[in-house]
């Protein structure tokens, strides 16, 4: 099922994953159309909803892109996985030293190794992010505005929230949606090299 929106998103050559990101691209542009509107005044004390989806799914989009441009620089040798991807410590053996009955606790030797985290459909956007970052694909000033748009997208998870989550406004989401632009400009040039 192909778009007028697919075109936007030419620079992805995976046609399920460019035709689920033009219509989230889609839904963006129907939320911007909603906004403009402004005749929902029995909902206006929800309004702050219409951009904080706005925000959320231009942060499903970002994130997409770029996993999807880490993948291929994997997938093209341009970089390994294991110098960008972050790595987590596994326990190979774990032995009993000595018990320490009051503590309900024990003293144990392990041996333990670095292995990197692979890329994966639910990998981390922060891990995304930083990934990037160490491959060149993104550079200082592109990785702020990755980790700005993840930070704002992040505030979906209501119950970390410390304050009520009500302050969305036209201009929150301008400010990701020039932040998008930059990234998705050089997310395409970052592919067109490849």
């Amino acid at each position: 099922m192909e778009t007028k929106y697919s075109d936007r998103f030419n620079f992805i050559d995976d046609e399920i994953l460019r035709e689920n990101i033009s219509l989230t691209f889609k839904y963006i542009n129907f939320l911007i159309l909603i906004s403009k509107k402004k005749d929902y005044s029995d909902f206006s004390d929800v309004s702050y909803s219409i951009y904080k989806d706005m925000i959320v799914c231009t942060g499903s989009v970002i994130e997409s892109c770029l996993h999807f441009c880490l993948k291929k620089y994997f997938e093209l040798e341009k970089i390994k996985s294991t110098d960008v991807m972050p790595c987590e410590w596994k326990n190979k053996i774990c032995k009993k030293v000595y018990d320490i009955a009051l503590e309900k606790s024990e003293v144990c030797t392990i041996i333990r190794q670095k292995k990197p985290v692979k890329l994966t459909d639910i990998t981390q956007f922060k891990d995304i992010n930083t990934a990037c970052k160490k491959a060149e694909i993104l550079n200082n000033e592109l990785y702020e505005k990755a980790e700005y748009i993840r930070d704002q997208r992040n505030k979906i998870h209501l119950t970390g929230m410390m304050i009520i989550d009500d302050f969305y406004t036209e201009n929150d989401a301008k400010i990701v949606f020039a932040y998008a632009k930059d990234l998705l400009t050089n997310i395409k040039n970052k592919l067109s090299t490849l």
